[in-house]
């Protein structure tokens, strides 16, 4: 506890000094998504996911710092299935904490930040800070402002969440951009899909769903999809009404597209926002010394730990590529190679971890291919 009230000072004296150099990208914790800017004339929120990209379970909590705000405003939180506020103080730590898996991400329910302007017009502006319980230097930020306008008029549609940072090692995988989008309108609406390519890594292709249907790599700098979707007032689309993927092709590197929504009738801009698709090649050594521990890799039915090194309690866990828990086994007496049955594992790459004493000993992934 001692330590946790010396982290909480140490960020609000350097929230309230302005030293932004003293805040760094989390090397555990990763933003996918935030709303940096809400505008309303009642209630308002602002909405985030984030994801372990570190190898171990990680044990997150919530602090959120007021870099000034109109009085009368009123700040109040939802973390991990907790309330915190209403409160005008500058400093408000969540009372809950939220534990995440080795790359697991948060869901659109674990957090919310709500403003209730009573009445009052002008902005706020609020840090929030994701922080790591274990460590006081870990952690990832972002800011939101808070706008309050009797003149404000809803947007016919907009995108109330959006993945855009997806961050990965694996050369070989697919990663996808998705995003929701509510029709605030009291009238039904047909949405176009402009997507913009920004910048692409070599051998990256860039494949796109909407309305139900899915389409081929375009190589054009835009491109307008043959799909639409259609919002009766009021509704929001579902996940599955649009994804855009990357498929890396075996090439590291960055790739950044920008997706556009507008109405099919009018060509009215409704809404958009870019994604960067960050993938790094993981080192050939580290995946060797690794993959001795897993064989043979890829495997079609079994894979053998070879834990003949190692004393006392063992712990296998396995994870898929969605960080989905699939086996865990306890081991108390290690002896020689122990085979694991993969015959019910659907084709891909799996992620492992090997515990030892309850303390991560081995990582590494493998492939199954039949």
């Amino acid at each position: 506890m001692k330590k946790l009230h010396l982290l909480l000072c140490f960020v609000l004296a350097s929230f309230l000094l302005n030293i932004p150099q003293l805040f760094s990208l989390s090397p555990s914790i990763q933003l996918l998504s935030y709303e940096n800017e809400v505008i309303s004339d009642q209630a308002m929120r602002s909405t985030a996911t984030i994801e372990n990209i570190s190898s171990e379970p990680i044990v997150v909590g919530l602090m959120v710092v007021k870099s000034y705000a109109v009085e009368g405003h009123e700040i109040s939180s939802y973390f991990a299935g907790e309330y915190s506020g209403p409160s005008t103080d500058t400093l408000m730590v969540s009372t809950g904490i939220l534990t995440l898996m080795p790359g697991q991400e948060s869901s659109e329910d674990d957090f919310y930040l709500e403003l209730n302007p009573n009445g009052v017009e002008g902005e706020s502006v609020y840090q929030v800070l994701f922080f790591l319980i274990s460590d006081d230097t870990d952690f990832a930020q972002y800011e939101v402002k808070f706008i309050c306008s009797e003149d404000y008029t809803t947007p016919d549609v907009q995108i109330i969440h959006a993945d855009i940072h997806l961050f990965g090692y694996d050369l070989w995988e697919s990663y996808k951009s998705y995003a929701i989008l509510k029709n605030n309108s009291s009238n039904t609406v047909e949405i176009g899909l402009k997507i913009i390519l920004l910048s692409k890594a070599e051998n990256h292709v860039i494949t796109h769903c909407y309305g139900g249907n899915c389409y081929g790599p375009s190589f054009n700098d835009t491109t307008i999809s043959e799909g639409t979707l259609i919002l009766q007032p009021g509704q929001e689309s579902l996940k599955e009404d649009f994804d855009v993927e990357l498929n890396p092709n075996g090439e590291a590197g960055q790739t950044s597209v920008k997706l556009v929504f507008f109405s099919v009738e009018s060509g009215e801009f409704f809404d958009e926002y870019e994604v960067l698709f960050d993938i790094e090649a993981t080192s050939v050594s580290e995946d060797n010394a690794l993959s001795s521990f897993a064989y043979p890799n890829p495997a079609s039915n079994f894979i053998n730990f070879d834990l003949s090194d190692l004393t006392g309690n063992i712990e296998i866990k396995v994870f898929n590529s969605q960080a989905s828990l699939m086996s865990d086994y306890s081991i108390s007496s290690p002896n020689g190679v122990h085979s694991l049955n993969c015959a019910d594992y659907p084709q891909g790459v799996y992620n492992y971890l090997i515990l030892k004493d309850g303390k991560l000993f081995k990582q590494g992934r493998f492939a199954i291919m039949r």
